[in-house]
């Protein structure tokens, strides 16, 4: 019977290669499970209190999503749309 020797970096180059798909693994794993979890404990409430307040925003809600929206178009370099957008606002008299 021969006696066969394996390099002892082959060994450890396929050792990682091993951990790290497991790891890789149990990372998706991790990950999948926590988000099941998270849906299933929140999704559904989440759903519905957004659902009941769609017909409740109010003046200062709408200031807040206008005024965060004309600052993202300013953000990201959409000048004409930030100016379109202020237009708006001052047609519906609200201050920002």
């Amino acid at each position: 019977m021969q006696n066969l020797s394996i390099p002892q970096d082959n060994i450890e180059r396929q050792v990682k290669q091993v951990m790290r798909e497991n790891y890789a693994s149990m990372e998706k794993d991790v990950y999948n499970n926590c988000r099941k979890r998270i849906n299933d404990e929140f999704y559904d409430k989440f759903i519905s209190k957004a659902k009941a307040q769609r017909s409740q925003i109010g003046d200062d809600d709408l200031k807040i999503l206008l005024s965060t929206l004309k600052k993202s178009y300013e953000n990201s370099g959409m000048h004409k749309d930030a100016k379109a957008l202020e237009a708006q606002i001052s047609k519906l008299d609200i201050r920002v």
